[in-house]
């Protein structure tokens, strides 16, 4: 069985009951599935939750919501209500707007006298080019294991934003892609085609501990791929959609994007086309981003085989022209340090023998591929970085014109990482590694056995990509090593080896406090603010071996989590205690897996974070 996070805004009451001797009442119901945002802007942001209502209830239900500069939201700055229901399964998705640029926030949302957990955001810069960090995750089967790479993107502490580059869901029944897990079962067992499918599929992603904390914790910009919808689908239909049984492909496809909406912080770019999600976020003067639909808004139907005789058509789409046509010319006439595009198949070629490997990348348009490719070259387009999921494995390649020159990698019209899956099934090639870039030398590095992640760090004169791998799906772990890194200098368009990973500078603001009690009346707490902080008045041994024993004092009953984070203030051990009282407390922290070194010990209560140095011998 898994270990489950102590993050008592899981609301799951047996757990929180007998860990964390407090009540769900608190701690996340109605809001059983945490909080999320979204697509950030210079001025406005999306937040995100949903309601659970009671079974006796499929009315209409009113949800307040507030923003503050704080995490124990005094300083409000935005407020309002929203009405949800069940034609949109009772989820709440607000813009917030008004806001201040590079500025982190806090929000909750309120339903029936009860608050959700506390999230943290962040909105991106107006002006400037100051260096940002991104992570960069896609294809997460859950039957597949678990999210050991959103445990770690959540430690990490140092990232401005997620990029999820498509298939947060699999649409399959259980056990048909399936690493057969014990206790990942897909909820519902049936393959998704309903509405009611698809949203309880969502709803059971949502639930995971690892998933709740990366939304709780970051803004996300996130695109479809296939699996949201079903296997290899394309505008007219899918591999794994079989009309004669499941039905009419285009009911399938609105059931699909109608839960997708429902459930994803995203910013419809045009709310009179549920279809269309291409759309470009900036990022000061750094970047711009570009977020593609190479899938369902004009794909057409992939070649059965390199042979046929449609396979180099030039009809054929993958973007479309209005898509294809938007994207190059905005990129021509962007004035951003980078133009950063976030899509969803492999665009570079990989061949094997002489054959692509894949015809549902971009190998299996070839016409299309030379339209971005040429498209780029003509208009001197010379920073463009495509960010790739889907392959479920590591890739770095240069893009490669007609006389591209692998020794001295010229005539390269850009350059492409290719994220890990977070947990998806590794597809078999039919070469190794090293043949694999012996035939296709534009390929500067590869790894098609490990999951996890990528960060992206941009800063004006350089883009990095690193890919960082997890030890394990099949349990829960902390256990994460570095891959490689890899980086592009301004205007050179193609990639170059780095030594090292780039620098973690973590991120400033708060974490927010795991689970948030309503707030407490001033008559009750006797004049004692909340603002006055736990005070940490033992701490022994110091140094210490394998066990930490830290004695806290709190001015008044509260919620409380003891973190122990390294001098990075990467979190290693994050202990929610549930509501506390006031006066002395003790607890034990256990940190014999943890190597010698400096670390710091965090009592976090609403509004206020105590810390001291402990050293580990």
């Amino acid at each position: 069985m898994r270990k489950i996070l102590l993050l008592s805004f899981l609301a799951l009451s047996m757990v929180t009951k007998a860990q964390n001797n407090t009540t769900t009442e608190t701690c996340g119901a109605p809001f059983i599935k945490g909080v999320a945002s979204g697509d950030p802007l210079a001025d406005r942001i999306i937040i995100w939750t949903r309601v659970s209502p009671p079974q006796s209830n499929s009315g209409p239900i009113s949800v307040k919501w507030r923003m503050a500069t704080d995490t124990g939201m005094t300083d409000i700055v935005k407020a309002g209500s929203f009405t949800t229901n069940s034609t949109i399964d009772f989820t709440v998705k607000v813009d917030v707007t008004g806001l201040k640029q590079n500025t982190y926030y806090y929000y909750d949302f309120l339903a029936g006298g009860k608050y959700s957990v506390r999230g943290r955001t962040h909105t991106m810069p107006a002006y400037g080019t100051a260096t940002q960090r991104f992570a960069v995750v896609s294809c997460q089967n859950w039957e597949d294991g678990y999210y050991n790479a959103y445990n770690r993107i959540a430690a990490r502490n140092d990232i401005s934003a997620i990029l999820f580059l498509g298939d947060y869901i699999y649409e399959y029944k259980s056990g048909e892609y399936s690493s057969n897990i014990e206790g990942r079962k897909n909820d519902p067992l049936n393959e998704c085609i309903t509405l009611s499918d698809y949203r309880t599929r969502y709803a059971q992603y949502h639930g995971d501990a690892d998933i709740m904390k990366c939304h709780q914790l970051y803004p996300w910009m996130i695109i479809w791929d296939d699996h949201e919808f079903a296997d290899n689908a394309y505008k007219d239909g899918a591999e794994n959609h079989q009309p004669q049984t499941e039905g009419d492909w285009n009911i399938r496809k609105a059931n699909a994007e109608e839960a997708w909406r429902e459930w994803m912080p995203v910013r419809m770019p045009d709310l009179n086309d549920n279809t269309k999600i291409y759309r470009k976020q900036p990022v000061g003067n750094l970047i711009n981003f570009y977020f593609l639909d190479a899938r369902i808004i004009a794909r057409d139907k992939q070649p059965g085989s390199f042979f046929e005789n449609d396979y180099n058509d030039s009809a054929r789409n993958l973007l479309g022209p209005d898509q294809m046509n938007w994207l190059l010319n905005d990129m021509a006439t962007s004035t951003a340090k980078w133009n950063i595009i976030c899509q969803q198949d492999m665009v570079a070629p990989c061949d094997a023998f002489g054959v692509p490997v894949s015809l549902d990348s971009w190998d299996g348009y070839p016409a299309e591929r030379s339209r971005l490719i040429n498209g780029m070259a003509d208009r001197k387009i010379n920073n463009a970085v495509i960010l790739t999921g889907d392959f479920h494995t590591s890739w770095g390649n240069d893009l490669p014109k007609a006389n591209y020159n692998p020794l001295f990698q010229t005539n390269s019209a850009g350059v492409e990482f290719v994220t890990a899956s977070v947990t998806s099934q590794n597809f078999g090639l039919p070469i190794p590694e090293t043949l694999i870039q012996v035939f296709n030398p534009h390929v500067r590095y590869v790894n098609v056995e490990n999951h996890g992640y990528m960060i992206i760090n941009v800063s004006s004169t350089r883009t990095t990509g690193e890919w960082y791998y997890v030890k394990t799906l099949k349990e829960s772990s902390t256990e994460e090593k570095f891959g490689a890194a890899y980086y592009v200098q301004g205007k050179s368009r193609h990639l170059e080896k780095a030594g090292k990973a780039t620098t973690s500078i973590p991120v400033l603001a708060p974490l927010p406090p795991q689970c948030a009690a309503p707030p407490v009346a001033q008559s009750a707490i006797a004049g004692i603010s909340l603002s006055h902080s736990p005070v940490i008045t033992g701490l022994y041994p110091n140094p210490f071996t394998a066990l930490c024993t830290v004695q806290y004092t709190l001015p008044l009953s509260a919620v409380v989590a003891v973190q122990l984070s390294d001098m990075q203030n990467r979190i290693l051990i994050d202990k929610n205690m549930g509501l506390q009282p006031a006066g002395l407390n003790t607890v034990k922290l256990n940190t014999g897996q943890l190597p010698s070194g400096f670390y710091r010990v965090n009592i976090v209560t609403v509004g206020a974070v105590t810390q001291k140095l402990v050293i580990k011998i």
